[in-house]
Order: structure tokens, then sequence, then C-alpha cells
């Protein structure tokens, strides 16, 4: 079923249309926000509340992809909003120590899970700019915006993230074998 057409069930009060679009994007914009947020609670308040947003909307709404894209917006904004609140810790690079780098990137198997592990225990300003740049695909200008930081400390932040998540991985990694 198209989601145009769940959203004309949802406009006349179908319940279960509404549950159908919940069970079909639930997960994925948890796992965006919980990425963003670092925290589950946190990340359940955003998705339901976005869920809201986005089912008042639903009249604005003309194509199968315009829901997605618009509830994945909304999950994103209010993560980006509550980080604001919490003022991320974008550190400086003296605080901070960087793994180097000893393979190629583009050559190593990750597990998800030691890798979703290793994201969470990164420093918050990491965490956000890795999580938009990387997995949402928002452009340094674009983060810089959102966070209100320059361009330059989106890209160091990316990459000083990398570096850090390398690290832990590696010794996640170790420790487990």
């Amino acid at each position: 079923m198209s989601n145009k057409t769940r959203i004309n069930r949802c406009l006349q009060g179908d319940k279960i249309a509404f549950r159908e679009f919940y069970d079909l994007y639930s997960r994925a914009m948890l796992n965006a926000s919980l990425r963003i947020v670092g925290n589950i609670e946190e990340a359940e308040d955003i998705l339901q509340e976005s869920f809201i947003i986005s089912f008042q909307k639903l009249n604005e709404i003309r194509s199968d992809a315009e829901f997605g894209g618009y509830l994945k917006r909304v999950v994103v904004n209010r993560s980006i909003d509550l980080i604001r609140k919490n003022k991320p810790d974008f550190s400086s690079l003296d605080e901070v120590q960087i793994a180097g780098e000893t393979e190629n990137d583009q050559d190593l198997k990750y597990d998800p899970a030691v890798l979703t592990e290793c994201i969470a225990e990164l420093p918050s300003g990491f965490r956000i700019v890795l999580t938009l740049y990387l997995f949402e695909n928002y452009s340094h200008r674009d983060i810089a915006q959102f966070l209100n930081i320059s361009e330059g400390t989106s890209k160091s932040q990316y990459n000083r993230a990398r570096h850090k998540l390398a690290e832990l991985y590696h010794k996640k990694t170790m420790t487990h074998a």
C-alpha cells in the first residue's frame, strides 16, 4: 500500500493507518534521534513528538516519499533542538587524544552493535557532528548553521570523531577478541 493511500486513510481517522505509518518508520527514526541525542529516553520522546507533529501536517503531504522525508526532518530538528539546549561539548584539540589511522577505513568490516556502542561513548560534540554528517547526510555548512558553530569546527569535529571512533572500536574489539 502506498503512503498516499495511508495518508488518505489517516485523514479519515483510520487508526490502523496511523499505526502502519508508525510501524513503518519508528525504528529508523528512533535510531536517527538516538545517534544524535545519545539517550534512549530522550530519543523516544522525540520520536513520539515527531510523529504527532507529522500527523498534524498530513493534509499538506502530497506524495509517497514526502511523509518519510518530512518525519525525518522533524526528528532531526527536534533532536538538534534538544542538543542546543544541552550545550554540546566541542572540545579543543588539546583536550582530546586522537588515535592515528592504522588501516584504510574502506577495507574494514565493522560489527554494527559494537560500532553503535562506540558512537554512544563519543563526546557529545563529536557524536552529533558525526551523526549529522555521516548518517543523516547533512553538509558541514548545514551542520554549522544547526549548531551555531563554524564550518571549520564542524569539519574538525567530524575528523576527530572518526579517529576517536576508530580508537574506541579498536579497544572494544581487542578486549572482546
